[in-house]
């Protein structure tokens, strides 16, 4: 429809342009006297024209895809299946794009209980020349326990190009609303081979709005109200993300999304090896306690009543100080944003993060403006036979 209406008016505005022009070349060598009334009433209605046409804003076209469709049910069993809640959801999305977001236009890859294949989901996308690609779906498991939203984008960069970073933001904005809206778990962002999003050459995601299998989940799928809320969800995600990836994705932006609202896991778990009390015990994942000096995945904790052993930092050294924290913290915790190795100190009562260790002063400043970038108020810390002396200090003794 929205194809068809715009190649109409493109008619229809070029016939008329060219006949207003016609008219007034008629006008001025034609013999007749007194024909000036009718010059200017002709260029009035060409500039009228004109103005009219390039006065029409043009909308972006986003491509929202209800996955499976027809013999291809998807997961479930009548009544709930697949093919039947992606596309309810799908209209739902594009009725609430079509109240807020004026400037989009939104293109089905399938309207009714088809089934197109993927690569006539993708070539539509491409030939639209779309601004972005979303393709709904749901998942199921072998265990009720299963549970949450997840959102897959394309495994190899190299596939969207400029386009990978603000297919990535799309995936973690999804994740961050389905919280933000109660949604249950989130189970993060993931890289999958998924044709219709390595095909695609815009921003694309795939993303599953919960597990059939599931109960709790099931409930909200099924229901009016559960797919509104999933719209809004998908909806609010996708308005964020032209605030932040329509002008370009900032750095500092994607690894904010990406600490914030993916969920990391350490793969290898080392067990606890403390012998005091359970009260005593720090319950940090990964963590080994060994006379006061705790080792966190690469991480040192010194006790105030100890002094770093002379191997495990150099006589003097600079740092940058990410943190102060009145418990001690993970390699892995989410606030330290995938900068590693990083260190975590104990002076007096707060333990210092810090990062980058260098043996000059001039090279721990060469990673401050990256570091900022995410840590606006990191800075120089500088230590001599592991204990903390001024900057000032360090570089007289360099």
């Amino acid at each position: 429809m929205v194809q068809v209406f715009g190649t109409h008016c493109i008619k229809h505005y070029l016939c008329s342009v060219n006949h207003l022009i016609s008219d007034i070349r008629s006008i001025f060598y034609s013999k007749e006297k007194n024909n000036m009334n009718r010059i200017f009433v002709a260029c009035w209605l060409l500039l009228c024209v004109v103005a009219a046409w390039g006065g029409k804003p043009t909308k972006h076209v986003w491509v929202i895809d209800a996955g499976h469709g027809a013999h291809d049910w998807g997961c479930g069993k009548k009544p709930m299946m697949e093919k039947k809640i992606t596309l309810a959801v799908a209209k739902e999305v594009r009725r609430l794009i079509n109240a807020q977001i004026p400037d989009v236009a939104v293109v089905f890859t399938r309207e009714g209980d088809t089934y197109p294949t993927l690569a006539a989901r993708a070539d539509l996308a491409n030939r639209r020349g779309a601004e972005l690609f979303v393709s709904i779906h749901v998942n199921e498991a072998p265990s009720l326990l299963a549970c949450g939203t997840e959102t897959f984008i394309a495994k190899s960069a190299a596939t969207k190009g400029a386009n990978a970073n603000k297919s990535e933001v799309l995936a973690l904005l999804m994740q961050k609303h389905y919280l933000n809206s109660g949604l249950g778990t989130s189970r993060g962002v993931k890289k999958r081979e998924l044709y219709v999003i390595e095909q695609t050459r815009m921003p694309s995601v795939l993303t599953e709005i919960g597990f059939l299998s599931n109960s709790a989940d099931s409930a909200v799928m099924c229901s009016p109200e559960g797919q509104t809320l999933l719209a809004q969800s998908i909806v609010n995600a996708l308005k964020e993300w032209k605030q932040i990836a329509r002008p370009g994705v900032k750095r500092r932006d994607l690894i904010n999304l990406r600490y914030a609202y993916q969920d990391y896991r350490v793969e290898d778990v080392q067990p606890l090896l403390a012998s005091r009390t359970q009260r005593e015990r720090q319950e940090v994942q990964g963590v080994q306690e060994v006379q006061g000096v705790q080792e966190v995945q690469g991480v040192q904790e010194v006790q105030a009543s100890a002094e770093a052993p002379a191997d495990t930092m150099p006589s003097l050294c600079f740092a940058i100080q990410l943190m102060n924290s009145s418990k001690p913290i993970a390699a892995d915790d989410r606030r330290l944003k995938g900068i590693a190795p990083t260190r975590c100190i104990k002076i007096g009562t707060l333990y210092k993060v810090i990062a980058y260790l260098s043996p000059t002063y001039a090279d721990a400043r060469s990673h401050l403006t990256t570091v900022r970038e995410i840590f606006p108020d990191a800075f120089i810390v500088a230590f001599r036979d592991g204990q903390q002396i001024t900057v000032a200090e360090a570089q007289q003794q360099q």
